[in-house]
């Protein structure tokens, strides 16, 4: 204990340099100049130190200024000396150090006069005081946290933000319920707006999409191509019987090879014509034809056939579209011809069981795309049919699904759709049939109405196919679509040259035989 005292003596000058430094700037003139407030300046008797009764009346007389002073100047209270000079409130000379202590004890005697000196281990009153420096009074403490601290504390609740997100979406609970960001320049990543308006279109929009691909699926379903006897009985009504004629008889199946493609306006081949890179791919000058497999399709197409298109199409000033119209009506014109190409089809029997006559227009050129995509896109090996009985499946998905639309809108001749719930399967299934029973075929629409049909037949016969190149409506691809139309553009005048002069010919041989 004796040592600590000494300690204060030793301490002693030191503590009177300082506080001679401090005395110039706390002067209550240069104090009003720097906007520190006001200050109070006390003066003690000779005989402070040695009366309690004259420091308990300064403590009181202080108490009373400093209560009716600017109360904006704030510290926290702590049991130490008042707001006195520290040159004037520090003896002169400590004396012995029983006066010295006396001092030094008799600053707040209300609360320590009874308190026993203290340990080593705790601050003193003198380092308190001299901490706490004029400038260190105007500082308005307040709750917040440190910058650091703070960025620490984001950051950490953060990484709980994003786990808790990311177990959301695996557990399909709504992320952001348990933890929010606390930072003042951000705002919680619980509470961020997140354009509630744009996020229900979106779902409403995806809510669409789906009604419509799951009522394009369940409408293209012909359950009576999966039951045997009525396939039978089907194969008997619109299948010819066989007459024993020899193979070659009738005409050969379509390939689409140079004969497809080669016309008579170009001498050189097919160098000119404006598929030649995929001619070249597929080495139709070398006597190769277009094949691609069904994996392989959609690469085919992106790579390239979309490609090549945009290109001739903006070098050509002609649309494709009128010219796919010509070729259409063209088919109607050869009819009787590609009849023979279908001879062991019974073309009254099929024409007599599709009632409206747009969809019976429609009916040779259905087959001629049929036949295109199962010679350009065979099946694999696994799933491969014979002709007789892919011709069957493609004839009777037809006529099953011409059969459903005109049943659906005889029970509906009376109902108009604005009277029927616009969100029902009743009225999507009234619009739609509607839509494709109106059919002019000196429009757009033709195409559109002829992949009804054909989707119809790929979901039913071509599943694999069709699954890997559908939509998200549920239809075709509209790159795959177009492919197949320019196939037919391209292809269906040079066949139609070809099959002519080859039944001429035939012909004229079975003519000369008979006259010889």
């Amino acid at each position: 204990m004796r040592y600590r005292r000494y300690t204060f003596v030793i301490f002693h000058p030191a503590v009177i340099a300082a506080c001679n430094a401090l005395d110039d700037l706390t002067h209550p003139q240069n104090i009003d100049l720097l906007g520190w407030g006001t200050q109070y300046a006390y003066t003690t008797s000779n005989g402070l130190l040695d009366h309690s009764t004259a420091r308990s009346t300064a403590r009181e007389s202080y108490a009373n200024e400093v209560s009716g002073s600017d109360a904006s100047v704030s510290s926290p209270p702590v049991h130490s000396l008042p707001n006195f000079p520290l040159a004037i409130a520090w003896p002169t000379s400590p004396g012995s150090i029983d006066e010295f202590w006396a001092w030094r004890t008799g600053f707040d005697m209300a609360s320590l006069a009874n308190s026993p000196p203290a340990s080593p281990d705790e601050p003193s009153v003198e380092s308190g005081l001299l901490h706490k420096t004029a400038p260190q009074l105007r500082v308005n403490h307040s709750n917040k946290a440190s910058p650091i601290k703070k960025t620490r504390e984001s950051t950490h609740k953060f990484q709980k933000l994003r786990q808790e997100e990311v177990e959301s979406q695996l557990s399909g609970e709504p992320p952001f319920e348990k933890y929010e960001l606390s930072s003042e320049k951000t705002k919680p990543a619980g509470k961020t707006r997140r354009g509630p308006a744009r996020m229900s279109s979106t779902t409403e929009r995806s809510e669409r999409l789906r009604l419509k691909f799951e009522r394009n699926r369940e409408r293209r379903i012909i359950y009576e191509l999966k039951d045997p006897e009525k396939m039978l009985k089907m194969a008997d009504r619109i299948l010819n019987k066989p007459t024993g004629r020899a193979e070659n008889d009738g005409l050969p199946r379509v390939k689409f090879g140079r004969t497809a493609f080669a016309s008579e306006m170009y001498s050189d081949g097919l160098e000119e014509h404006v598929l030649f890179p995929i001619f070249n791919i597929m080495k139709l000058s070398e006597g190769g034809r277009i094949r691609v497999s069904e994996s392989e399709f959609q690469d085919f197409v992106a790579l390239r056939y979309v490609p090549l298109r945009y290109y001739t199409k903006a070098q050509n000033t002609q649309e494709y579209g009128p010219l796919w119209t010509v070729e259409m009506h063209k088919l109607t014109k050869y009819q009787q011809l590609w009849r023979k190409y279908w001879d062991r089809l019974d073309w009254e029997a099929c024409t007599k069981q599709i009632e409206l006559f747009r969809f019976r227009e429609l009916f040779p050129l259905y087959l001629f795309y049929v036949e295109m995509i199962n010679a350009i896109v065979p099946r694999s090996n696994v799933q491969e049919l014979d002709e007789e009985k892919e011709l069957l499946l493609a004839v009777t998905t037809y006529i099953k699904y011409a059969q459903k639309a005109t049943v659906f809108l005889r029970e509906h001749i009376s109902v108009r759709v604005k009277d029927l719930d616009r969100n029902s399967a009743e009225a999507a299934d009234l619009e739609f049939y509607t839509y494709i029973s109106n059919c002019d075929y000196r429009s757009k629409r033709t195409r559109t109405i002829l992949w009804v049909f054909l989707d119809v037949w790929m979901q039913n016969n071509r599943p694999t196919f069709f699954s890997r190149h559908q939509t998200n409506t549920g239809m075709f691809s509209l790159g795959g679509r177009r492919f197949f139309n320019d196939m037919f553009l391209f292809s269906f005048p040079n066949l139609t040259r070809y099959y002519k002069k080859l039944d001429d010919s035939k012909l004229n041989s079975k003519t000369s035989g008979i006259i010889n």
